[in-house]
């Protein structure tokens, strides 16, 4: 009888979490979570917006110099996205575009927009805006 009071004791003795403790711990993890995501999402496309136009900024400033350089300058006017992508940036955000407007170098502007971004102005690089 002797071991069986001991295994008893032992048993009583043991430590551990319940079930419904590990539950609850879960619980509070999907909550922060499901928080914490979107959040996280919404940084994540912001910072690709500021990447994209310091990319506009940037390829503007290229061909700014292209045309300083050059001797017969040429400006693009179509598919500027493919010609941003041939000189190396890309755009990176969802929903971003880049337009450019312009016939002569002083008036030359590119455009840039993001659909996914409620409420936010075109960023405009160059000419008189």
């Amino acid at each position: 009888m002797s071991k069986l009071v001991e295994l008893r004791k032992k048993l009583k003795s043991k430590k551990g979490f319940t079930l419904m403790e590990m539950l609850i711990v879960i619980a509070i993890i999907v909550i922060l979570l499901a928080i914490a995501i979107p959040s996280f999402n919404n940084s994540l496309n912001k910072a690709k917006t500021v990447a994209d136009e310091a990319n506009v900024r940037s390829y503007y400033a290229e061909i700014m110099v292209k045309n300083m350089t050059e001797k017969d300058p040429t400006l693009p006017s179509t598919d500027i996205k493919g010609a941003m992508k041939t000189a190396g940036y890309e755009l990176q955000a969802k929903g971003a575009d880049v337009t450019a407007s312009g016939t002569t170098v002083d008036d030359f502007k590119l455009t840039y927009t993001n659909d996914s971004l409620k409420d936010a102005d075109p960023f405009v690089v160059g000419g008189e805006h």
